[in-house]
Order: C-alpha cells, then sequence, then structure tokens
C-alpha cells in the first residue's frame, strides 16, 4: 500500500505511513494516488524529527507508531501530542503550496508558532541576551524563518474551503475563511482530508 502523501510503500497491515507518519488510506496500490508530492531536500529533515502519526480514525488503543520507536500510545499521549504532529506537518510541508490542509493543521501550527515566539522573547527579556538592542533578536529570527511554512499552510487551509491562496492577502476576510469548514466534498485542489 502506497502513502497518499509522500509515496512510500508500506506494508498492508501498517496503519501509518513509516516515512512521513500520515495515516494510511485504503486502495491506494499505486504511488500514482499520491495527492501531495514530496518536496525536495526534507529527507534530511525526516530522519532528523521522528513523524508523528496523527489522530483521525483509528481508536489510541490500536494506535501503533510505525517508526523505529514502535510503541503503543494511550489516548491522553495521542491527544497531548497530536498538536505537535500537525505542528511539524506543516513544517514538513513548508514549501507546498498545493493541496489542501485541515483546520486543525492550520490553527495548531498558528498558537504553537505564536507560542514559541513568545517563549523565545521570555527568554531572551529573562537572561538578558542582547540586551544592547531595541528587539528580540531570537524571537524576530524565529518569526523570519516560520513566514514561508506559515504561508504554505495558510493557502493550503484555503484551498480547503475552495479558495484561491490569493485570499490571504485580504485583511479579516481571509480570517473568515480560516475558521471556516472544509468543503465536503472534492474541489479543484484535491480530495477532503477529513474523509479520506
Amino acid at each position: 500500500m502506497y502513502c497518499h502523501s509522500c509515496g512510500n510503500k508500506n506494508l498492508e497491515r501498517e496503519k501509518f505511513c513509516a516515512t512521513c507518519g500520515i495515516e494510511l488510506r485504503r486502495g491506494l496500490d499505486s504511488p500514482g494516488g499520491a495527492t501531495r508530492a514530496s518536496t525536495p531536500g526534507l529527507d534530511a529533515f525526516t530522519e532528523i524529527v521522528p513523524a508523528v502519526p496523527l489522530a483521525q480514525e483509528a481508536p489510541a488503543s490500536t494506535r501503533v507508531q510505525s517508526d523505529a520507536h514502535s510503541t503503543k500510545r494511550t489516548g491522553v499521549t495521542e491527544a497531548l501530542l497530536e498538536p505537535f504532529g500537525y505542528y511539524l506537518l506543516a513544517w514538513k510541508n513548508f514549501a507546498d503550496f498545493r493541496g489542501r490542509s485541515r483546520r486543525k493543521e492550520y490553527w495548531h501550527f498558528f498558537i504553537l508558532n505564536s507560542f514559541a515566539s513568545v517563549a523565545l522573547s521570555v527568554y531572551e527579556s529573562m537572561y538578558g541576551l542582547w540586551s544592547n538592542v531595541d528587539f528580540y533578536v531570537l524571537s524576530t529570527l524565529y518569526q523570519w524563518v516560520a513566514v514561508l511554512p506559515g504561508l504554505a499552510v495558510g493557502v493550503r487551509r484555503l484551498h480547503d474551503t475552495n479558495r484561491s491562496g490569493w485570499f490571504l492577502l485580504l485583511p479579516f476576510v481571509n480570517l473568515y475563511f480560516l475558521v471556516k469548514d472544509s468543503q465536503p466534498e472534492a474541489n479543484r485542489f484535491g480530495t477532503n482530508l477529513k474523509t479520506t
């Protein structure tokens, strides 16, 4: 069975892709069924950051991580790791402006990204790092690095509501589309990720 995200061939009994950690869809017998192409150069990033399966349909008691650290997860642990899985998924697809992203992926990335920026600012102010400059260096650098994945996940989120990514440039209107539920059926940007 092939992964719909990265195209990796997995064993039939696997519930999650061994490469990217995404829950596998039944019925993809060829790598051509992948909806999101892998981005060149991310193989090294995937090896550094282990894939965290995202909670979707499988009960927590049967969910098993498919990498070398294969351990069963409890419902509480899975619920705590779910936001970080979506956060890492947005970073992994940092330059992918095609396809769709669920509301969960966008808002988990947005919230954890904001939290990381505030945490870096607090760290800098507590320890007086770079006290001769008038801004927070680590937080500012982090925000500059996070611009591309933030734009990519925002564009994919708008695609999920069947809108062009250019709507991201419209203030207030984009907020409405970002909180709006996914289009239930397949659209011009791909299939609905909730139903697959």
